[in-house]
């Protein structure tokens, strides 16, 4: 699943950098500083849409981050470069 916190709340974030395949559970701080148009594909498996974004923290990391299915059909009015 995905979720995606707002408000003023002060939270505790992880440095982009800090991330590794073993995490579960963060919250990161971040600009987008890429946003990719809203694509579709379709092959034997089904089909679907996807987007991704490029994201930059305070600290200078950068990760790049691919929504698909409803994530991407509820975040890609949200995102903003």
């Amino acid at each position: 699943g995905y979720n995606m916190r707002g408000g003023g709340q002060h939270r505790n974030y992880h440095p982009i950098s800090s991330l590794n395949p073993y995490q579960n559970k963060w919250v990161i701080k971040a600009r987008v500083t890429t946003k990719g148009s809203m694509r579709t594909w379709s092959n034997h498996k089904g089909e679907g849409k996807l987007f991704s974004i490029e994201l930059l923290d305070e600290q200078g990391g950068q990760i790049r981050a691919t929504m698909f299915q409803e994530a991407a059909e509820k975040f890609f009015p949200i995102f903003q470069e």
